[in-house]
């Protein structure tokens, strides 16, 4: 049996970490919570995630800088990345994300729940693939 899939979901508005945190426990998953950037880093460490998924608007240090920092080390170059943020995709933010190449961008009010989980499945299944 495959062991669990390790996500880190990074999120400072507690609503928002409690809704995605309940879904994607449901859709069977291990999930690791960080509410700034500073955390997340501790916690990516400790951890080694499969995958990240992080709000870029946090406290302490941003989702990007957390997101470059990560993808330094060995197992971060293989670990996918989903933005999950409330930032509207436009050129310049487009050119600083593909620097981390991100799996997904996905500006939070526009992906409902079985969307979300559907990227999530969708980012594993490629890496098998």
């Amino acid at each position: 049996m495959n062991p669990k899939k390790k996500i880190l979901l990074v999120e400072d508005d507690v609503s928002f970490i409690s809704l995605f945190h309940t879904l994607l426990v449901r859709a069977g998953f291990e999930v690791f919570e960080a509410h700034d950037g500073q955390e997340a880093e501790t916690v990516a460490v400790r951890v080694n995630p499969d995958m990240l998924i992080i709000d870029l608007g946090i406290p302490k240090k941003d989702g990007l800088a957390v997101c470059r920092e990560i993808r330094k080390t060995e197992w971060g170059k293989k670990t996918a990345i989903i933005i999950l943020t409330g930032k509207p995709l436009d050129d310049d933010i487009l050119k600083t994300v593909m620097q981390v190449e991100p799996a997904y961008y996905c500006v939070k009010g526009d992906l409902s729940s079985d969307d979300f989980i559907s990227k999530v499945r969708s980012v594993f299944e490629e890496q098998v693939g």
